[in-house]
């Protein structure tokens, strides 16, 4: 009802679905078992579902849930080999280095910008965290 309401109003609008990410492989966050503690199974089922419902809508996607997904893939965030968490608590993004990711994909899918351009830095990050950061919030990493 949102969306029809929405697209009356505002016919020209662009309505576009977040996409989150799944929660830390090491969270204790009582809905992980849902997925079994598997943050893969998660992300599937994320990923999964907003596509359908993106096509159900014919919605946009805003993708933080994949760059998350891409950067875990890094040593630097893979928790499982002793990388940085870009969670604080297992499940909300960390205040420098994951809310710095999801806000490079929300200024790339807003506005086309490309996030090497972004010159702004969280105080005490690691200048060479935040490049990597920048190549992983773009899909063609």
């Amino acid at each position: 009802r949102l969306i029809e309401e929405v697209r009356r109003r505002c016919p020209h609008a662009q309505i576009l679905l977040h996409r989150t990410w799944a929660y830390d492989p090491h969270s204790d966050h009582p809905s992980f078992a849902n997925y079994g503690g598997d943050s893969q199974r998660m992300y599937r089922a994320i990923y999964e579902t907003t596509e359908a419902i993106a096509k159900q809508y014919a919605l946009g996607v805003i993708p933080t849930g994949d760059a998350v997904q891409r950067a875990r893939q890094l040593p630097e965030f893979n928790t499982e080999t002793g990388g940085l968490s870009l969670t604080r608590d297992g499940f909300h993004l960390s205040f420098d280095y994951g809310r710095y990711l999801a806000a490079l994909v929300w200024l790339h899918t807003l506005t086309g910008r490309e996030p090497q351009t972004v010159s702004f830095a969280p105080d005490a990050a690691d200048e060479d965290y935040l490049a990597l950061l920048k190549k992983a919030a773009l899909p063609r990493f």
